[in-house]
């Protein structure tokens, strides 16, 4: 793996063309790997700070963790996007816009599962994505 990536990010294109290559005109998401070192110390940062109220096992406290990992994926793993348009509007990047969209069900399982994806953060791979940008 190449940690720069893995934290820096790679541009992921989320649609193809009909010859079945990526749109590199069409909309992407720069995508650092889940479990980054910076993601794990974000996580432990607001676990820490809300440890308490996340112990208590109540409905407000699973709606917490999901708000947490929600930040934690603003702020380390979704880290910007170029292209991005919701309602035939572009949407520019900010933390706070990340937030937004992050707290869509769909959205962030797509962000979850890109992050995931190991074999995009090898450097062979990104070079490739680089060369066809």
């Amino acid at each position: 793996f190449d940690e720069a990536l893995e934290t820096e990010g790679v541009w992921r294109y989320l649609a193809t063309n009909a010859d079945g290559s990526q749109d590199l005109d069409g909309p992407a998401l720069l995508i650092a790997a889940f479990g980054n070192e910076e993601s794990q110390q974000v996580t432990v940062e607001l676990r820490d700070r809300h440890l308490k109220e996340l112990e208590a096992k109540t409905p407000e406290a699973k709606k917490l963790s999901r708000q947490l990992l929600v930040q934690m994926l603003a702020r380390t793993i979704l880290l910007g996007w170029k292209n991005l348009t919701m309602a035939g509007e572009d949407v520019t990047y900010s933390q706070e816009s990340a937030i937004k969209l992050l707290n869509l069900r769909r959205f962030r399982e797509q962000v979850i599962g890109l992050a995931l994806d190991e074999g995009a953060y090898r450097a062979k791979v990104a070079e490739e994505d680089v060369k066809n940008s």
